[in-house]
């Protein structure tokens, strides 16, 4: 078993990769927008979106089953698996990859990008999927120093050629310059973990490996396209009712917004060792303080985020996006939900109810699906912005009474009141700062101050984030 000092070393580097990595992303991001235009940058919003749907169904989501190879496949016989198991998703991405650009022009026009684009989304997913499965295999295997180093370097080499090329490029067509970056690095990066892969394993083919990874993966497709439903559909379907710009602008502050789940990602990772390890000794007196700590942290960061997001948004992003700023404090709220859903999740999770997970998040995307096809027809863009963050409730809703009334009966550990109070607290603020956008600049401002200083010395006194 591992010391004490080298888990925390490992969340350490994951947590920190994840800020750098997403740190990065964010300040690309108004770079990128504002020199793409609110047009251009909303064909690369779909671009991403799309190549998302790719690497969920032509990688197979196998890299989701590298955990469990690691539980039940002998030791000595691992190699030969990964070697085995990539080269499976990589025959199922030649033949998807093949057909669907034996129809490029039909299927291009159906999903709203230009030609190239669409053409260029296969190599990406295919080297994006690569990269994703070195990762879980480097985080399974304790090298999170590796999967550290290789994550940003992708990140910078991916953010500085699109840049060149966004520059080389004409305005009009300047959006392939950022596709066509992302596109050379993660395909350079997939061959080679390909071929490093093959060269440590040496197999192409094993019948035993092939059947051991399908049955385990296939449900994982369900459960990963759910989640692009519900993340990504909006953009699709802003798209096909609106216009590029329209997909620019909420694609913009939907990223912007984002920052809060980033920070809740990487709390999340430190505080589930917490809550496994004093559920299953049964300290529950300890665990609802750590939670209570936990939700205290990240309830205060939410408001604050609030309270400044209008401000930071208009430096942030060009003008043409500050139709954005209303937005943001809706999608915050849907983030906010997310991270009480992790509660009854975390806990699904620890009674091996995946199936469930699978099935809130299937049922959330749905819903997301036809509040879109309402809302969007109503409200415009704002009806996207708000079906979303009704499916992210919706989600939490579903988990909570799954957690709480079905799997855990007088078990689940978290009574309503402790989630529902900061909920109602979350809303309430975030429903008044998209009302009065950047009104109340020094309320605000003062407000959130006071907020950070308070916590910040709750922390200092306890000398623990949670």
């Amino acid at each position: 078993m591992r010391e004490k000092h080298s888990i925390n070393k490992i969340i350490s580097l994951n947590v920190i990769s994840t800020v750098i990595l997403e740190g990065i992303a964010m300040l690309t991001a108004p770079v990128f927008s504002r020199l793409l235009g609110t047009a251009n940058y909303g064909i690369f919003s779909l671009f991403n979106t799309w190549s998302g749907f790719l690497i969920l169904t032509l990688g197979a989501q196998t890299s989701g089953v590298v955990p469990m190879a690691k539980s039940h496949i002998p030791e000595n016989a691992l190699d030969q698996y990964h070697s085995s198991v990539m080269w499976m998703s990589t025959a199922f991405f030649l033949v998807g990859s093949g057909v669907c650009l034996l129809f490029a022009a039909p299927l291009s026009n159906l999903l709203g990008i230009p030609r190239a684009a669409y053409v260029m989304m296969f190599p990406y997913a295919f080297g994006s999927f690569c990269v994703q499965y070195l990762n879980t295999k480097m985080i399974h295997d304790y090298r999170a120093d590796v999967n550290c180093i290789l994550s940003v370097c992708v990140a910078v080499a991916t953010a500085g050629l699109s840049l060149l090329l966004v520059f080389a490029l004409p305005a009009d067509i300047n959006y392939m310059g950022r596709i066509g970056g992302m596109t050379a690095v993660y395909l350079l990066c997939g061959v080679g973990i390909l071929i490093y892969f093959t060269a440590k394993g040496k197999t192409l083919y094993q019948a035993d490996y092939w059947k051991f990874c399908l049955p385990l993966c296939l449900p994982l497709i369900v459960h990963g396209l759910s989640g692009q439903v519900l993340g990504q559909s909006d953009r699709i379907m802003l798209n096909y009712y609106l216009k590029e710009s329209a997909v620019g602008i909420y694609s913009l502050a939907y990223a912007f917004s984002n920052i809060i789940s980033i920070i809740w990602s990487s709390l999340n990772t430190a505080w589930v060792p917490f809550y496994y390890d004093y559920t299953r000794r049964g300290e529950y007196a300890q665990l609802h303080q750590r939670a209570g700590r936990y939700m205290e942290l990240y309830t205060i960061l939410t408001l604050g985020f609030l309270l400044l997001c209008p401000d930071v948004f208009r430096i942030y992003a060009d003008r043409s996006y500050w139709d954005g700023i209303s937005m943001i404090p809706i999608f915050v709220i849907g983030f906010y939900f997310v991270y009480l859903y992790s509660f009854p999740v975390n806990y699904e999770f620890y009674q091996k109810r995946t199936k469930t997970i699978a099935a809130g998040t299937l049922l959330s995307g749905i819903v997301n699906l036809i509040l879109n096809w309402i809302m969007i027809r109503i409200f415009g863009v704002f009806g996207a912005v708000f079906a979303t963050t009704i499916a992210r409730g919706c989600q939490f809703a579903f988990h909570y009474f799954v957690a709480a009334r079905v799997i855990g009966k007088n078990d689940f550990p978290f009574r309503p009141s402790f989630l529902l109070t900061p909920m109602a607290l979350v809303i309430a603020v975030g429903l008044s700062i998209s009302w009065i956008g950047n009104g109340l600049f020094l309320v605000r401002w003062a407000i959130g101050a006071v907020l950070g200083i308070w916590e910040l010395r709750r922390i200092l006194q306890r000398k623990s984030l949670f």
